[in-house]
């Protein structure tokens, strides 16, 4: 594998594998690639808007970015209809819209993707009301991936505001995707019931890393909080050792600052290593 210069001071992260977004300096998706390259070891495309990531061309991907010596992932969309779309019915057009970018991107031989989960109120929008309404209709969506073609073991569902995941693991298990935790996510909205679950936890293929910053804005794992890191350190550990770790900060510098600290959390996990990594014990999470 090669070896990213940015991990080189960080001997844990050598044997993960370290994402960063497509999404750290000014630029297109490929402009960002290209600067990320030889930086870590995956690059995790942003494909947060859906028609204007429909609308990518060329000069967005480029055939040469399979030169790169990069792995990738996507992150589907944040603003996709779960309900009636261009791309036909609840749930199974948000899935059609998936794969239409999958297959754009498909030539770098990406095949994992994250994806944001209906809530219960966008599960209510689409016409799936009640508690079960947001398990029925990612069954619909997950039907209609398998259907494209994909794998549904590919699907990384990420716990999101209203959606902790924990009511899906039954529709996580009859489906048989997967997890994307994100730790500031747990952080910022209570989520505890997720890393407390063990079902959840022996899906995670992917963990989202960044310190919590009040809603959706993440912060460089510098700026956790004592409480925050000690969480971390028990958590992160925790997780399968092919867990991808993204460390999801919009801004380089941030994404670089927050590589030592995250070395530390994992060398924090293991008891006889605190000491070293001057990391606490870790406390029960809040509520």
């Amino acid at each position: 594998m090669h070896v990213p210069q940015a991990l080189t001071a960080s001997p844990r992260l050598l044997s993960r594998t370290v994402a960063a977004p497509s999404w750290v300096i000014s630029g297109n998706v490929h402009d960002n690639c290209a600067f990320l390259s030889g930086k870590v070891h995956e690059v995790g495309l942003c494909l947060f808007e859906a028609e204007a990531c429909l609308a990518y061309t060329d000069a967005d991907l480029p055939p040469a970015m399979t030169g790169l010596p990069l792995s990738w992932h996507a992150h589907l969309p944040v603003d996709l209809a779960w309900g009636h779309g261009p791309h036909g019915a609840p749930g199974a057009s948000a899935a059609r819209v998936c794969a239409l970018l999958m297959d754009r991107v498909a030539f770098l031989g990406a095949r994992r993707a994250v994806l944001h989960p209906p809530t219960p109120e966008q599960a209510h929008a689409a016409g799936f009301a009640g508690p079960s309404g947001p398990a029925r209709l990612l069954g619909v969506f997950l039907d209609a991936w398998a259907r494209h073609g994909r794998d549904p073991a590919d699907l990384l569902l990420e716990n999101i505001a209203g959606q902790d995941l924990v009511d899906l693991i039954p529709a996580i298990a009859d489906g048989n995707c997967n997890v994307c935790l994100d730790m500031g996510h747990v952080l910022t909205y209570g989520q505890h019931r997720l890393p407390a679950s063990a079902a959840l936890l022996a899906r995670v293929r992917m963990a989202h890393v960044h310190a919590p910053g009040g809603m959706d804005r993440h912060r460089p794992l510098t700026e956790l909080t004592p409480h925050e890191a000690a969480w971390a350190a028990g958590v992160l550990p925790a997780l399968p050792p092919d867990a991808v770790l993204t460390v999801e900060v919009f801004a380089w510098d941030g994404v670089l600052a927050s590589l030592p600290v995250l070395d530390r959390l994992l060398a924090a996990g293991a008891p006889e290593d605190r000491s070293v990594a001057g990391m606490p014990e870790v406390p029960e999470p809040p509520g």
